[in-house]
């Protein structure tokens, strides 16, 4: 609970600084990158590692990871729902190719 208090705090404090809107709206940007991709991979380091070196609110950033992940956990069937349909597409597309190789042409 406290921790959510002290996020609180620091994004009124980001809203109160010097920083633009610009970089307070990208850094919620990249923390809803962070919040909708699965926590412990590549992606997440890279964006972890934006989030601290550029010019952005990190601030901002921690409150679009905290909105976004639960959306993302709201969201994952759907997710997986259109995984499942794409790799359907892909092995009726796939199929459907080798039908047309193997077509003679007189």
């Amino acid at each position: 609970m406290f921790a959510l208090i002290k996020l609180i705090q620091s994004l009124f404090d980001a809203l109160h600084s010097e920083g633009t809107r610009g970089q307070l709206a990208a850094g919620i940007v990249l923390g809803s990158f962070l919040g909708l991709t699965p926590l412990f991979n590549l992606h997440n380091a890279l964006i972890s590692a934006a989030l601290v070196l550029l010019n952005v609110s990190f601030a901002g950033g921690m409150l679009g990871w905290a909105l976004f992940v639960p959306i993302g956990f709201l969201l994952d069937p759907l997710f997986d729902w259109i995984g499942h349909r794409l790799d359907d597409l892909q092995k009726q597309l796939e199929q459907r190719l080798r039908d047309l190789t193997r077509i003679r042409l007189p």
